[in-house]
C-alpha cells in the first residue's frame, strides 16, 4: 500500500512539473494547464509528505 502511494505521489509530481514547464500557448488553456499542473504538483507533494510522515511514524513505533 505504501509503495503504491509513493509511486502515485511521484507520478503526480512529475506530471505537474511537466505541465508547469510545457504549458500551452493559448492564454486560456495555458492558465488552465498551469492551474491544473500546480494542483497536481501540490497533491503530489501532499501525498509524498503524508507518506514520509507515515514512514517516520512507523519507525517511531518500533
Amino acid at each position: 500500500m505504501k509503495k503504491t502511494l509513493k509511486w502515485v505521489a511521484i507520478v503526480f509530481c512529475l506530471l505537474g512539473f511537466i505541465g508547469l514547464i510545457t504549458g500551452n500557448r493559448d492564454p486560456l488553456t495555458q492558465l488552465f494547464s498551469y492551474t491544473l499542473a500546480a494542483f497536481m504538483f501540490g497533491a503530489g507533494l501532499l501525498l509524498f509528505g503524508g507518506l514520509v510522515t507515515a514512514i517516520l511514524d512507523s519507525y517511531h513505533d518500533l
